[in-house]
């Protein structure tokens, strides 16, 4: 039995639809965490769970935030590969025409890239823990 007390009341309670009732009040409980309780499973077990399992997201929505910046450099890698060889080697001013709209088109995928992904990064943060 446990024995709870707030002065000089104090209250017994001798079953688990008691501490129910008196759980139930608290506003750190969810619905779920009612019907956890009155079935056996352990709340706090479930509730750890829940933590483990939303900072695990979290950490897998910061990877794959990581991942698809390393794409945007992967291809303005790939514009600046093929717009240096026919600005500086190549000959003739469509071929050089050409390099230079690469060339661009490589800067400008490197910033889209950089600014989603710190655009993404703070949306990450506002989110609660």
């Amino acid at each position: 039995m446990w024995r709870a007390g707030d002065g000089e009341s104090h209250m017994r309670i001798r079953d688990a639809g008691t501490v129910l009732i008196l759980f139930s009040r608290l506003s750190f409980l969810s619905q779920s965490d009612i019907v956890a309780a009155e079935t056996g499973d352990a709340c706090m077990q479930d509730r750890s769970d829940t933590l483990v399992r939303d900072r695990l997201a979290r950490q897998r929505t910061e990877m794959a935030n990581e991942r698809t910046l390393l794409a945007y450099v992967r291809t303005s890698l790939g514009f600046a590969v093929v717009g240096v060889p026919a600005v500086w080697w190549l000959e003739g001013p469509v071929i050089q025409a050409l390099g230079v709209v690469s060339l661009a088109a490589g800067a400008a995928c490197l910033a889209i890239g950089v600014h989603r992904f710190l655009a993404a990064k703070a949306g990450i943060k506002q989110q609660p823990d």
